[in-house]
């Protein structure tokens, strides 16, 4: 009778296990949507094992509830970091950055954005500006930019929602690096 809870429990740790391995192996899709209009909207959605589950929808600005404000007590820090730890740590923030970002893909991207800047000529030499870079760099089949100027009211308004790709465990890597160059020993 014990041998057998045994061996059920051993049988529950092991596919919890594998359910974990294949979630930080599998590709996660992250869908970010931000817009403006006729409110402002910011949605996150994620999609484990490739986008083959039912999407989770991770934050939702119009469901957000009114944070309510608990008192707390100030607690004494046990330790303050050293001034020479912090200057490490933010000189290798800019290489885990790139790390990281290496490693998620760009499914899509989609920009459509109303911009003025108030004066018509300003709008017009950003505007003139941005098509120039717009031009000159080649299109992707996965990214959609549309911006329109708007010469007669200083406005920034729009939808930008990029789809995103990324396998959790190759984040390790980085992230160990990281720790070890800014709190590995002889630094």
């Amino acid at each position: 009778m014990i041998a057998g809870l045994l061996w059920a429990l051993l049988a529950i740790l092991l596919l919890i296990l594998a359910g974990i391995v294949a979630v930080t192996v599998t590709p996660v899709r992250l869908r970010c949507v931000f817009s403006s209009e006729p409110q402002a909207r910011a949605i996150v959605v994620v999609r484990l094992f490739a986008g083959l589950i039912p999407p989770l929808r991770l934050f939702d600005s119009a469901r957000r509830e009114a944070k309510r404000a608990v008192r707390r007590e100030p607690t004494r820090p046990s330790r303050t970091p050293r001034p020479r730890t912090i200057s490490r740590v933010l000189r290798e923030v800019p290489t885990l950055l790139a790390d990281l970002l290496t490693r998620v893909r760009l499914r899509q991207l989609t920009v459509d954005a109303d911009l003025g800047l108030g004066d018509p000529a300003d709008t017009g030499q950003l505007f003139g500006l941005f098509q120039a870079v717009r031009y000159a760099c080649p299109a992707a089949p996965r990214v959609a930019v549309q911006v329109r100027p708007d010469f007669e009211q200083l406005r920034l308004a729009g939808r930008l929602s990029a789809d995103l790709s990324f396998i959790p465990v190759t984040f390790v890597s980085p992230v160990i690096r990281f720790a070890w160059r800014s709190f590995g020993p002889g630094r």
